[in-house]
């Protein structure tokens, strides 16, 4: 992967990940929608969402890409440090392994991210 890349891909990252937590804070579901790539993650996202309650989503600082581990025309699996700092000030630093898709329409979204699938294999939420 070269340095081009990795600034692209953590350009998308940032890009899906303040959309995201915007659409949050605002409840714009049509929008919060647009930043996953497949609609059975987005459920359970949304599903854990409201389960929490209203809860003060802290603001995205910055993302740092740490490695990519699979990247592909259609899926990208990578690890990244992020920061954030809550309602209070305080701030926290996380990292995870993300993964996103292209979508129907072209555009890239967040998918699955849990244990065992990154990119390999049929993926968790599809029909196939």
């Amino acid at each position: 992967t070269t340095v081009d890349r990795i600034a692209e891909i953590e350009a998308i990252l940032l890009d899906l990940e303040t959309r995201r937590l915007s659409a949050v804070s605002s409840g714009d579901w049509d929008e919060w929608e647009t930043t996953y790539a497949n609609a059975g993650f987005m459920n359970e996202a949304r599903n854990a969402l409201e389960a929490r309650g209203d809860v003060d989503l802290p603001s995205l600082d910055d993302i740092l890409l740490v490695s990519v581990v699979i990247d592909s025309a259609t899926c990208i699996a990578a690890v990244i440090d992020y920061s954030t700092t809550d309602a209070d000030g305080v701030s926290a630093q996380n990292r995870t392994t993300t993964v996103i898709e292209r979508r129907f329409d072209g555009g890239w979204g967040i998918s699955f991210r849990g244990e065992g699938w990154a990119c390999d294999g049929p993926h968790p939420f599809s029909d196939s």
